[in-house]
């Protein structure tokens, strides 16, 4: 491996909605705007929190900004 961290076609939808939208969004709104059902978006929601990509605010996901740096370069 390169380093680089490797996201899934569904996986770098939802960050480049939640990086784009720069504030937390509810499953539902990063569904709609992702273009996927409501439990896919969940699924990978999920997986994004555990990998420390998104964070919980208000119980909505948004980026972990800490990272931000390379979430830009990936999402754009």
């Amino acid at each position: 491996m390169n380093g680089k961290p490797s996201f899934n076609m569904q996986e770098k939808a939802i960050l480049k909605v939640v990086f784009e939208g720069q504030r937390p969004m509810s499953t539902r709104e990063i569904a709609e705007r992702s273009q996927m059902s409501w439990i896919t978006a969940r699924k990978y929601i999920s997986r994004l929190i555990e990998r420390g990509w998104l964070v919980l605010k208000k119980r909505k996901p948004m980026f972990n900004y800490p990272k931000i740096g390379i979430k830009r370069r990936l999402v754009k």
